[in-house]
């Protein structure tokens, strides 16, 4: 399993800033960009990278 560190990038802002969103605006790129860098890391390593949170 290889994981890049634009993957990583990509999680740590999601984390940090709670969505997807917050974290696109962050790193400048497209909403579309964060799914599927989330996507391709979770396939990777074969689990899930972010789970919901309640409401």
């Amino acid at each position: 399993m290889t994981i890049e560190v634009g993957h990583l990038r990509y999680l740590f802002a999601v984390d940090k800033g709670g969505s997807f969103r917050r974290a696109a605006k962050v790193l400048k790129v497209e909403q579309s960009a964060i799914g599927r860098r989330i996507r391709n890391l979770e396939e990777r390593s074969r689990s899930h990278a972010l789970h919901p949170s309640p409401l």
